[in-house]
């Protein structure tokens, strides 16, 4: 979530969080505080890079598949969301899936290839000038990007909440 000084604000998601972030550098004057959720700020590992490049070859060929749901919604959300054998897809897990059959597979496509195009601004953070508060899960895939993001942040102007038994959505799966 970004604030602006002309009350215009907007949520930040892990890829969202990431052009937040080069807003608030860009406008330093007009962003007054950042609402991170499992932000981004580093280029992509070897190992997510891979994954993303096998996520999007299923996309391109196979379209919107069952796999690529599964890795989608296995990156934002834990287990407990998720379910298992013995138990049941929570109901947002449900939406979700339904809500991914509703998409066009070339834009998601895009997305992925966005993601692993991103670049480094571990050095842009430094230059944050406003408050930042930062929400990641213990589950989630890019904890350790929050933390390092944290880690650079000046300590007076940021906070780090890392919220139990959550993947990367922690605003979806544990709103209270």
């Amino acid at each position: 979530m970004c604030f602006f000084r002309s009350n215009l604000f907007s949520s930040g998601c892990t890829t969202n969080s990431y052009l937040h972030r080069l807003l608030q550098t860009k406008y330093r004057e007009r962003v007054l505080g950042l609402i991170l959720v499992s932000p981004l700020c580093r280029t992509p590992s070897w190992t997510e890079w891979f994954y993303n490049k096998v996520m999007s070859n299923l996309l391109y060929y196979y379209g919107m598949c069952d796999m690529v749901k599964d890795c989608l919604l296995q990156r934002y959300f834990g287990k407990r969301v998720r379910g298992g054998s013995a138990v049941p897809e929570s109901d947002i897990m449900q939406a979700c899936r339904s809500f991914l059959d509703q998409r066009q597979s070339m834009n998601i496509w895009r997305f992925i290839q966005t993601i692993n195009q991103r670049h480094d601004l571990t050095e842009s953070l430094k230059q944050l000038q406003c408050r930042t508060l930062i929400f990641v899960g213990e589950n989630s895939q890019f904890h350790t990007e929050a933390v390092h993001m944290t880690a650079k942040l000046d300590k007076r102007y940021s906070a780090l909440v890392e919220v139990q038994a959550c993947g990367s959505v922690v605003t979806e799966e544990q709103p209270h």
